[in-house]
């Protein structure tokens, strides 16, 4: 996997203990997403914040939704928001966001859940379905940028094809 810098949580030094003791290292560039719905009131952005209507991770990867919910309504502050609730979620920050230098632990339902992924898939199983998302999220970037970009921009700008 490419490690692109922008998960800081993610660095290769940063490392997850299992209850065995063994320790696993994955560094990623791109977290599998988040499926946000959300509705904008008459008077956001002054007077009141975005509505989250529902909040879920894909694969149920995530299990600290309330939570994240919570951190992206207490960053509204009376102007847009929505820029920075993407930056948040995209550079991974809502992760470990109270010491993002240290190592992400995860909670004892995070555990289950990957033990109960590892029993039905087998751990090298595992680590081969987060590959093959992170080869598909590269070719879908390429295919973005060979064929949709260059549309976009000609669509956007006039910009010769």
């Amino acid at each position: 996997m490419v490690d692109d810098g922008t998960i800081s949580e993610f660095q290769p030094d940063s490392r997850h203990m299992s209850q065995t003791g063994e320790t696993t290292q994955l560094a990623v560039s791109s977290l599998p997403p988040f499926l946000i719905q959300l509705a904008l009131p008459q008077d956001y952005p002054l007077h009141a914040p975005p509505n989250i209507i529902s909040i879920r991770a894909t694969y149920s990867w995530y299990s600290r939704l309330p939570e994240l919910q919570k951190t992206l309504l207490e960053m509204w502050n009376g102007e847009g928001v929505l820029y920075d609730w993407i930056e948040h979620i995209r550079t991974g920050s809502f992760i470990n966001c109270d010491s993002p230098n240290k190592p992400v632990h995860s909670s004892s339902d995070d555990n289950r859940k990957l033990r109960a992924l590892e029993q039905r898939y087998g751990k090298t199983t595992l680590q081969r379905l987060v590959v093959k998302f992170e080869e598909e999220q590269n070719d879908l970037r390429k295919m973005w940028e060979a064929l949709l970009l260059p549309l976009w921009k000609w669509y956007r700008w006039g910009e010769p094809l």
